[in-house]
C-alpha cells in the first residue's frame, strides 16, 4: 500500500473492521505462539479509491503478457490455512484478452510479516508482509491450472527492494514475475 491520507485511513479502518472475523480481533491479544489471523485484500474495495493505479493488481510475464487480478480472504499463520479468492484476466502483450476467470486459495505455503503500519503513521491493525498461496485458476467454474500467488504489502518494515503488488506463477504455463501496479494490505 502506498501513501494514503489520514482521513482515508479512518474510513479504511471503519470499513475493513467490519470484514475482519471475530477470531482475528481476539488474536490481537494472543501470544506469538497462537495463530495470527489476517484478512488480505488485493486490488479491490476501499483500496481502489486511494490512488489511480491501486486496482486491480497487475503483473507482467517476460513475454509482455499481463495478468490483472483482485481478491480477498483470510489466512492463519500457525495453522497455515487460507480462504478466499477473486477474479483474474490474462491479456496478451498486444492487449488482447486471452482468458478470464476466478481464482481460489487452496493452501498457505508461507507468510512473513513485515510488521504493523505504525512506521508509516497508519493504524496498528494494518500490516505489511509477503504471503505465498497455492491457488486454483478456474474458467467457467472448471479448474484449468494451479498456480502460486505471491502477495506483497510494503507497510511496516519491508526488506530492501520489496515492491507492492502480486506475482503469479501459472505452473507449467507462464510466470507473471514482474509487479506492475496495484495495492494490497493485510488486516489483523
Amino acid at each position: 500500500m502506498k501513501a494514503w491520507s489520514k482521513g482515508l485511513f479512518i474510513a479504511v479502518l471503519a470499513i475493513l473492521a467490519t470484514a475482519i472475523p471475530l477470531a482475528a480481533a481476539r488474536s490481537s491479544s494472543a501470544s506469538h505462539s497462537a495463530p495470527q489471523l489476517f484478512t488480505y485484500v488485493i486490488g479491490q474495495g476501499i483500496l481502489c479509491s486511494l490512488e489511480e493505479k491501486a486496482c486491480p493488481d497487475i503483473a507482467m510475464a517476460d513475454n509482455g503478457d499481463m495478468v490483472a487480478l483482485n481478491g480477498t480472504g483470510t489466512l492463519s499463520t500457525h495453522a497455515k490455512s487460507v480462504t478466499g479468492g477473486g477474479m483474474f484476466v490474462h491479456v496478451s502483450s498486444s492487449g488482447h484478452e486471452l482468458v478470464h476467470g476466478t481464482w481460489e486459495a487452496k493452501d498457505l505455503l508461507s507468510f512473513v510479516s513485515y510488521g504493523d503500519a505504525t512506521p508509516q503513521g497508519l493504524p496498528a491493525n494494518l500490516f505489511g508482509g509477503k504471503a505465498v498461496i497455492h491457488v486454483s485458476l478456474l474458467v467457467g467454474g472448471t479448474v484449468v491450472h494451479d498456480g502460486i500467488l505471491t502477495v506483497y504489502c510494503v507497510l511496516g518494515n519491508p526488506p530492501h527492494g520489496a515492491h507492492e503488488g502480486v506475482r503469479l506463477v501459472v505452473q507449467d504455463v507462464i510466470n507473471f514475475n514482474k509487479q506492475v501496479s496495484g495495492d494490497t494490505v493485510f488486516v489483523k
